[in-house]
Formats: structure tokens, sequence, C-alpha cells
């Protein structure tokens, strides 16, 4: 249950601009327990920049990474959470990358569960808008981007 990081600090949700999802602003380096097996720290971003000292999540990505661990039963590794849009550009992440939203997160998942499967279950889950398959790179991404009925989940593998 991801609303512990609202009962555990002063750090709600932000209420962005009308049809945005909301958002948790965090300090980077902060070891709240987002939801029974997330915590902030694993969401914030790997830079070293001393400027990056804040880490956006959005509670839905939480919820459907909660979901996904639940429907897997196995242990799931965050690899990339939020990125400040520094650290973005220097790894080569997409301009308007998830990632930089606080909405997407990289993940690999405990055997015996592969790539592929995670990726299929993902793609189950109705929050998670996007799902990405990077088997050569050792992770699934999955997103929460908003959809409509005429917007699909967007799948792909590189």
């Amino acid at each position: 249950m991801s609303r512990a990081a609202n009962q555990t600090q002063s750090h709600g949700p932000l209420q962005g601009p009308p049809g945005r999802q909301p958002l948790w602003l965090l300090p980077k380096g902060e070891q709240a327990r987002l939801s029974e097996n997330f915590t902030a720290d694993e969401m914030a971003c790997r830079c070293t920049d001393p400027s990056c000292h804040l880490t956006l999540v959005s509670p839905r990505l939480v919820d459907a990474l909660q979901t996904l661990r639940a429907l897997i039963a196995a242990p799931l590794w965050i690899t990339s959470g939020y990125r400040c849009l520094n650290h973005n550009a220097a790894i080569g992440g997409r301009r308007r990358s998830f990632h930089t939203m606080g909405l997407a997160a990289d993940i690999a998942a405990a055997a015996p569960v592969s790539l592929a499967e995670l990726a299929d279950c993902a793609a189950g889950i109705s929050a998670i808008g996007g799902v990405g398959l990077y088997p050569q790179r050792g992770f699934v991404h999955v997103d929460v981007r908003s959809r409509t009925p005429a917007q699909p989940r967007t799948r792909w593998s590189a």
C-alpha cells in the first residue's frame, strides 16, 4: 500500500495541473517505505551530481510495481527509477523520458522469472501503459503513462 509514504512524512502527493498524475516529491536518499516492498531510495536517481537532490515518484507506479511483484511472487529490482535531466542525458535516455517525470522504472526479477515473463505479466496490469523488453541489457521498462481506450498499451522490444 503505497499510501504509506503520505502517512510517514510530510511529503504528500503533488497535485499537478488537471489531467496530470499526482507525484511524491522526496529528498534524495530518503529511506521511506512507499509500499510493502519498495522504498523511496530505490526509486532515486543514480547520479552523483550534488544538484540532484530530489526524487519524483508516481504513487500509481509504485502501486503497479507492488501489484507486479505480488503477481510474479518473486522479488523485483529497480535498476533505474527517477532520473534527473542531466543523468538522463548522460546515459542517452530519451529527451522526454517517463523516468524524468517519475512515471517509469526499469526492473528485473529474481529467478526463475525470465525477462519475457516479467514483461508479459507487466502488460497485464491495467495501470501500466508502456512495457519495453531489453533482454540484451537485462531489464524490462514499465511506465504508467496516461492512455485512453483509443491509445492502447505500448509494447516494444529492443
